[in-house]
């Protein structure tokens, strides 16, 4: 279980950087401007003539190891997994004095820790807590700092310090007429508006952070810096303050070959279409799908191996053939089947044989399903074991006139329940030199992220 702060950790930080695409913008970009935001300060660079992307990236880390009020700060950078983090670790890795940690999941950087001169800066993904773009979370948030507009396509390694007219409207994303029209003409200097942009950038991620930060730590005694991902903190805050105590012992870890097996009965939703238009019907808006299946009944303790075959005595997983009714039971079936060989999941008529909770054979059997039980994983039946923390957060969604604990309650609802069934692998990235490298290629399986 996770224990509560009795600190709250306010060595938070945002950065942010300013690229251009080489080859039209398809997957090379190069970094031209770069700034932080910490509390009370941000500093802003742009690159010198001359200076390649990679200097400019060690210039802008050493300026930051140079504070020693920075020393131990966790800096969240928008989309670092995908995007800046292929930048730093290109311009820092190569760099004697630099040490380089990366935390690596689902072909993303989670963190990435860089220590200089027994200093350590902690970067982390703010998409992995505050998902969405900059612009969307800015104003969920009810933030003073909006986002800017920016000629990104204007931006090319010959026009970095570009002064005169204004760029051409398409060179623009999203911009309306009158916001373009509000831009004056002359004047217009690319490095002064790159660093305007990039400050309410970096000082707008910070607002938000900051508001989320304290609203968890206010209401949770948790910090969100002790967390890489979302689901991961909404987890503490389930694990620290809405288990129920008498349900504690009954909560496991279920690992290994079982887990494996247990997870062949997960299906993502059912999306096919059989009907693609309608000239007449009504439109239905379902909201918070998961949390309400949360309040069902769940499987709690240690499962138990059995050849009980009489479902109503069963609660947990059980296997064997399933039988699904014709279309004139039966017009449009919903029970999953993944085919062994060509991997495809489809919803099919006739006989198969899965593994399936026994909640969702029960519902199937009144729709004409029928199922020869084999052997099943009898479970505890849990009760009320999300309903607090639903009721809790849903209401404060419903009801709550703070923009930031409606969108945090928001956040929350739907990222509890696919932690409990995160996958049991751990992955490990290290950066390596050449010779290393060749000798992991020969020795070890290596997956390459493209």
């Amino acid at each position: 279980m996770y224990k509560k702060d009795t600190k709250l950790d306010d060595r938070v930080g945002t950065l942010d950087f300013e690229t251009y695409g080489t080859n039209l913008g398809m997957g090379h970009h190069l970094v031209y401007a770069a700034g932080f935001s910490v509390k009370d300060k941000t500093e802003l660079f742009y690159i010198e003539p001359l200076e390649s992307s990679e200097q400019f990236i060690n210039r802008f880390f050493y300026n930051i190891f140079m504070r020693d009020n920075l020393d131990g700060y966790t800096f969240y950078v928008h989309n670092l997994g995908r995007f800046d983090s292929v930048f730093i670790i290109k311009a820092l890795a190569l760099n004697e004095n630099v040490s380089l940690t990366p935390i690596w999941k689902d072909n993303s950087i989670l963190s990435l820790t860089i220590k200089h001169s027994g200093k350590t800066l902690i970067l982390l993904d703010s998409l992995q807590l505050i998902p969405g773009s900059l612009e969307n979370i800015l104003e969920s948030f009810n933030c003073v700092i909006k986002k800017g507009k920016f000629p990104y396509k204007a931006v090319n390694k010959k026009n970095l310090f570009y002064k005169g007219n204004k760029p051409n409207k398409s060179l623009y994303r999203d911009i309306s007429d009158s916001e373009y029209l509000s831009i004056p003409e002359k004047n217009w200097d690319l490095k002064k508006e790159t660093l305007s942009y990039l400050k309410s950038d970096v000082e707008g991620l910070l607002e938000a952070v900051t508001k989320f930060r304290d609203n968890v730590y206010n209401k949770y005694q948790l910090n969100i810096t002790k967390f890489k991902t979302l689901p991961g903190l909404v987890l503490a805050v389930y694990c620290s303050s809405y288990v129920p105590n008498s349900l504690k012992p009954e909560i496991k870890m279920i690992k290994g070959e079982l887990e494996k097996e247990i997870r062949s009965s997960y299906f993502g939703g059912n999306v096919e279409v059989y009907v693609n238009e309608i000239s007449k019907g009504y439109l239905y808006d379902l909201n918070s799908q998961y949390s309400s299946a949360m309040l069902n009944d769940m499987p709690l303790g240690d499962p138990i191996l059995s050849i009980e075959k009489n479902l109503d005595n069963i609660f947990g997983f059980v296997y064997g053939e399933i039988i699904c009714p014709d279309e004139n039971t039966l017009q449009v079936p919903f029970i999953q089947y993944k085919d062994p060989v060509w991997k495809l999941n489809t919803c099919p008529r006739g006989k198969f044989k899965r593994l399936i909770f026994s909640e969702e054979i029960k519902y199937a059997l009144k729709y004409g399903y029928k199922m020869n039980v084999e052997y099943c994983y009898q479970f505890k039946r849990g009760k009320d074991l999300f309903k607090n923390f639903i009721n809790n957060h849903y209401e404060i969604k419903k009801l709550s006139s703070d923009s930031v604990q409606k969108a945090t309650a928001k956040l929350f609802l739907n990222s509890l329940y696919g932690r409990l069934g995160i996958k049991d692998i751990d992955s490990v990235m290290k950066i390596v030199n050449k010779d290393e490298a060749k000798d992991l290629d020969k020795n070890t399986n290596v997956t390459v992220i493209s």
